[in-house]
């Protein structure tokens, strides 16, 4: 165990108990720091307490964490917040597949870089710029005085794509419900003004 100590998984005296199970994934080198960290007998390793990952210029954040090398998955635990060029998480619990990018997240709220907020009770990253939601709310105003939200019961938040699509939207403004569609398309780049929501119709939901 070290107490304090910053904990390379990549150099050091480290590296030849985890060469293997990094080289076969091809995983960037991840730099991990934590007031204490503990590597056990199968290769994982603990972290507790101001748990900080940095790994291709993302820095995470957790009270407490576990790392598996050999498969690249990480835990996070408590206060977890993730920031990275093109948005900021902040969640309760989360578990990734760095050499995938992909994972989910519980009591979730993602900010983009361009100002859209997204909060939901459970997300799933299923690409690197793509999430689905569940039982989310979204606005592009700052969440602390935006004055409309829309609710969906499901999400599915495409950077790629430019577009946040929610099912079984109601749109609500001032804390009052003003108009329901069961599928609702709204644009990620923001432009300058407030824009209000676009209602987007298919052909199998009508």
């Amino acid at each position: 165990m070290w107490v304090g100590t910053r904990f390379f998984l990549v150099c050091g005296t480290l590296l030849l108990g985890v060469m293997a199970g990094v080289a076969s994934a091809s995983a960037a080198p991840v730099d991990l720091d934590a007031n204490q960290v503990e590597e056990h007998a199968d290769g994982s390793i603990t972290a507790r307490g101001d748990a900080h990952v940095v790994r291709e210029g993302t820095d995470l954040y957790a009270r407490s964490l576990t790392y598996q090398p050999k498969t690249s998955m990480l835990d996070l635990y408590g206060q977890v917040y993730i920031d990275s060029p093109e948005r900021e998480i902040h969640a309760r619990s989360g578990h990734l597949d760095l050499t995938h990018h992909t994972g989910h997240f519980h009591q979730v709220q993602i900010t983009l870089v361009s100002g859209e907020h997204a909060q939901a009770v459970e997300a799933k990253q299923v690409s690197p710029h793509h999430f689905t939601m569940e039982h989310a709310k979204f606005t592009v105003c700052p969440p602390g005085d935006a004055p409309w939200w829309l609710y969906a019961s499901h999400a599915d938040l495409d950077q790629d794509a430019g577009v946040i699509t929610l099912h079984n939207a109601r749109f609500v403004m001032g804390g009052v419900p003003l108009l329901y569609s069961p599928y609702w398309q709204y644009p990620l780049k923001r432009r300058s003004g407030m824009l209000l929501p676009e209602i987007g119709f298919g052909k199998r939901r009508g």
